[in-house]
């Protein structure tokens, strides 16, 4: 059996194998080139963004989000104490508008590209889009005011390197 078995295995060792078309080998060999030179041109046009720069604006944007919400809040406090005077008022104010409408709309989520952090650190940042609408309606001539704020909150993700 064993003189069978090496007989076996020096005819398989003798063998040679066939080689691929030269066509398919040419676009393997493409796709590793293609990818090399997609990388290369991806770390050459890639920037590191300074994350505090990016912080910064970030808590900048997100304090203005804040002010536009208490103005908002503060306008809604303001209209519901107009309407607790306006039932014991004779129809003083002509252009008093009451709010009618309130609606926070999700609109997506998207993922901007990947970069490096100043300590080499991979993040992905990504994107949250919001639309804020409000309706306020005079009731007196039934005149309407919409507005249409867009939003959005940027997050980012650190990406695992393990």
């Amino acid at each position: 059996m064993d003189k069978e078995l090496k007989e076996i295995e020096n005819s398989l060792n003798e063998l040679k194998p066939s080689n691929l078309e030269r066509e398919f080998c040419e676009k393997i060999n493409g796709i590793f080139d293609l990818k090399t030179e997609i990388k290369d041109s991806k770390t050459k046009n890639k920037k590191i963004i300074h994350l505090v720069f990016t912080q910064n604006s970030v808590t900048a944007a997100a304090i203005l989000i804040a002010f536009i919400g208490v103005f908002f809040a503060f306008l809604n406090d303001s209209n519901r104490n107009n309407l607790k005077s306006i039932s014991t008022k004779n129809e003083g104010d002509k252009n008093l508008f009451v709010p009618m409408k309130a609606k926070n709309t999700f609109e997506g989520v998207s993922e901007d590209e990947i970069f490096l952090s100043e300590d080499k650190r991979p993040y992905q940042p990504v994107r949250y889009k919001f639309s804020d609408s409000f309706i306020w309606k005079n009731k007196a001539d039934g005149s309407l005011i919409e507005m249409n704020i867009p939003s959005q909150r940027l997050f980012y993700v650190p990406i695992k390197t393990d």
